[in-house]
């Protein structure tokens, strides 16, 4: 280990690092009371989180399969089986992706699942008969590549939806875009 600290740190820094191979020599670093008793210290959680109040902690939870998200939940609320087929696009450097929805009676619900390569930024615009444009999800930039991202909105009758995916990145690789947008009934299931 200080074979690697040596290259990252200057000398000053590395005369402040300890390494410790016990847990029991946190008491010899540290202020007591910030010390589990398990450890030797004088901290003792007595909130009722700790498994036990020495510990100061729970034991780990073992992560099951019931408990992965479930991306087809949203979908099956509004009456489809599964997310519908996702469409490819490819998004160039600071090029802006457009999908446009009009909504035909009130109470429609916008569904919209997709998943990037790279970073995002999205946002969606209604447009009503009067050309007069409001944000209806503001701007944000997302960094969860790979992992999908989901949400609906209920929209308003003979409105325009248009949602926005800008690449805002200067690099020459292309963001890759797949989506799924409908409009559905306000029916939940």
């Amino acid at each position: 280990m200080g074979q690697i600290v040596k290259l990252l740190m200057d000398k000053v820094t590395q005369s402040r690092l300890q390494f410790l191979y016990q847990p029991t020599d946190l008491i010899k670093h540290l202020n007591p009371y910030l010390v589990p008793a398990i450890y030797g210290g004088e901290w003792y959680d007595d909130s009722g989180y700790a498994e036990k109040p020495e510990l100061v902690c729970q034991k780990p939870i073992k992560i099951e399969p019931e408990h992965y998200y479930n991306c087809d939940l949203l979908w099956q609320k509004y009456g489809f089986t599964k997310v519908p087929p996702k469409c490819l696009e490819i998004i160039k450097r600071k090029q802006t992706f457009e999908v446009q929805k009009i909504c035909t009676t009130e109470s429609q619900i916008l569904l919209w699942h997709f998943t990037v390569s790279t970073d995002i930024e999205f946002m969606i615009i209604a447009t009503n008969e009067m050309d007069d444009e409001q944000i209806v999800w503001p701007k944000i930039t997302l960094k969860s590549l790979g992992t999908p991202e989901q949400g609906s909105i209920s929209c308003k009758c003979n409105c325009k939806y248009t949602l926005l995916f800008k690449n805002p990145t200067r690099f020459l690789t292309p963001a890759r875009l797949k989506y799924a947008i409908e409009l559905c009934s306000n029916v939940i299931i």
